[in-house]
């Protein structure tokens, strides 16, 4: 059984944990452009734990604050930025 409390596995692969490294993994191979259907096999995870890696790691980025993106609100500013 998976024990939650260890921060390195978050999920099941055919009864094992999958590790964060092969969460991590998956999400750059799917950002990258590759089919979720071509991962199930080769990492042996479902299509829904596919995207629930990736909305991890998405989670993981937007948790960051360096990361976050503001919009500029008056239309006068925006206009400047898009010059």
């Amino acid at each position: 059984m998976c024990n939650y409390e260890n921060d390195n596995y978050a999920w099941y692969v055919q009864n094992e944990c999958i590790h964060l490294s092969l969460q991590l993994a998956v999400a750059l191979n799917y950002f990258s452009g590759e089919s979720p259907y071509d991962l199930l096999v080769p990492c042996g995870i479902s299509l829904c734990q596919v995207y629930d890696s990736v909305w991890y790691v998405v989670s993981a980025i937007n948790m960051f604050s360096d990361m976050s993106i503001e919009y500029p609100v008056g239309i006068e500013e925006q206009c400047s930025i898009a010059r």
